[in-house]
């Protein structure tokens, strides 16, 4: 019964850690948009434009996840950190 359990946690933990890395995808995306316009139409009377994405590394839950966060680019000051 004991690792039925344990694995009934893991795979709890793992579809969690799923929903969270997706969340923060789509917080990443949702930011992106809001700076740039829509993916393929931008603004243009905007200085903000979409420059790609780039692999990157965030920690949750004390462990470090592979990310793939989207570029935003200001048409002066370079790339623009995202706040989320």
């Amino acid at each position: 019964m004991q690792g039925g359990e344990r694995d009934a946690t893991d795979l709890f933990n793992e579809l969690i850690r799923g929903s969270i890395r997706q969340a923060f995808g789509q917080m990443m995306s949702d930011e992106g948009e809001a700076l740039s316009g829509p993916h393929y139409w931008p603004h243009s009377e905007n200085d903000y434009r979409r420059a790609g994405s780039e692999r990157g590394r965030a920690y949750l839950d004390g462990e470090k996840e592979d990310i793939v966060r989207p570029l935003v680019r200001h048409e002066e000051n370079g790339e623009v950190p995202l706040e989320s």
